[in-house]
């Protein structure tokens, strides 16, 4: 399947691409081969632990992307936006690297780089988990995955967090542990 054709089938979820939220061309990247065997959800953070805003709309979230791309590129220097896909807080899914690139990598996660994508939610949620519009999306975004083989149909997702969150790890994990993809922590 080509990338083009992945967008087509994206007509089921409300999928922003990069070129709707004006993306920019990344310096490079490597291929994933799928389907993806791994979903890895994590929160978008920058090396000081900010928090990208939670956007309400869909043009605050493209500028939040563009703004977090931009971060990442220069001043992390990584080669684009680290995740594969990220959870607006307006229930939508914005194209990060997409499914044909590998998201940037994380070392506690190596061993499953190149079989896994990276979905973040958007915002601060150090609290508690994001609310059900940006799970509902999450979650619908998946069993479209799955539907269109860019998912194995057998595969497990991982919470990835920094040591700042694992209070709310211990109050989200109840919550994941009940779906039969959770691999744990």
């Amino acid at each position: 399947m080509e990338p083009e054709d992945a967008h087509e089938l994206a007509e089921d979820v409300d999928l922003i691409t990069r070129e709707e939220w004006g993306a920019v061309e990344p310096r490079d990247a490597k291929i994933i081969k799928l389907p993806a065997f791994h979903v890895i959800f994590t929160y978008c953070t920058d090396a000081e632990l900010r928090k990208w805003p939670l956007c309400k709309t869909q043009e605050e979230c493209s500028k939040t992307m563009q703004d977090m791309q931009k971060y990442y590129m220069e001043e992390e220097n990584i080669r684009d936006i680290p995740y594969n896909f990220v959870v607006g807080g307006d229930g939508r899914m914005y194209e990060g690297r997409g499914w044909y690139l590998r998201p940037a990598k994380n070392k506690n996660w190596t061993c499953i780089y190149g079989t896994s994508i990276e979905i973040a939610y958007m915002g601060d949620h150090h609290a508690k988990r994001p609310h059900k519009k940006m799970w509902r999306a999450a979650w619908d975004f998946i069993v479209f995955a799955v539907m269109n083989n860019l998912l194995a149909r057998d595969y497990e997702f991982i919470e990835n967090y920094d040591q700042e969150r694992l209070d709310a790890i211990q109050r989200t994990k109840p919550w994941y542990k009940q779906y039969y993809h959770y691999m744990g922590v």
